[in-house]
């Protein structure tokens, strides 16, 4: 054997196939051997509809129909072994290769078969002919039995890593959205806010306010210059007297 590593692989599958066979079987026995645990629902219990049952009916005559005629087989071509060592070895090589995997073939043909019916002969005797008590072994190796019955606590390990990692994750991922995000959102409108009202208040009273001042004093003044301006001469020499009176007394003083 060139690779002898390569034998746990096969050793696994054909372990796999035992205990399908097993529990298979075990799946028959307790469901239709024996006597019914609960004879209310027994007695109740009644065939599929046709619309569950027609096509389960069809399913099985293409599955047996497949296995037993092997008509599914010829529509695929198979390939050799021996094809692939064609293109890289002669010809005694090209027949030791193709021998090899026929014997190989055999091999595992048997042990399958052989792996497949010790696992049927297994749940037989154990819960159909009630040799060996399935509760007797379950108490002597009640750890084994735990740790298959609760599947290895696989949900368990999942629920403790990936469901509360994932919970844990979403919960600081909320609160630094609430807390960061949010906080800086918040903040920049509340700075917006904040900047606006000092904005419009200085708008209203600075700049407005100096407008409005210098509205009045404008006002202020050419109300009273409106007051000269009566469209009389009279009083436009009487005004002109008293400038050159008052220049006088100024030039004079």
């Amino acid at each position: 054997m060139q690779h002898p590593q390569h034998m746990i692989i096969f050793v696994v599958m054909v372990l796999s196939a035992a205990i399908t066979a097993f529990y298979m079987l075990r799946l028959v026995y307790l469901t239709f051997a024996g006597d019914p645990r609960d004879k209310e629902k027994y007695e109740h219990a009644h065939e599929s509809p046709w619309v569950m049952t027609v096509p389960l009916s069809v399913l099985a005559v293409f599955s047996v129909g497949t296995i037993w005629w092997g008509w599914f087989e010829h529509l695929v071509a198979k390939p050799e072994l021996a094809s692939f060592a064609s293109g890289f070895a002669g010809a005694a090589e090209t027949h030791e290769a193709a021998h090899g995997a026929a014997s190989a073939h055999l091999m595992a043909l048997g042990l399958s078969i052989l792996a497949a019916g010790l696992g049927i002969l297994l749940a037989t005797v154990t819960y159909y002919w009630k040799k060996i008590s399935a509760e007797a072994w379950g108490r002597r190796l009640k750890a084994v039995y735990k740790l298959l019955w609760n599947k290895y606590y696989f949900d368990e390990l999942y629920g403790a890593t990936v469901i509360k990692g994932t919970l844990l994750t979403s919960r600081i991922a909320s609160a630094f959205d609430l807390s960061v995000i949010d906080g800086i959102v918040n903040g920049t409108a509340k700075a917006t806010a904040g900047f606006s009202f000092a904005e419009g208040w200085f708008d209203l009273r600075i700049v407005d306010g100096l407008v409005n001042l210098v509205g009045r004093i404008v006002e202020f003044f050419s109300s009273r210059l409106r007051e000269i301006q009566t469209g009389k001469v009279q009083s436009y020499i009487l005004i002109a007297l008293a400038g050159v009176v008052l220049l006088f007394i100024v030039q004079l003083f």
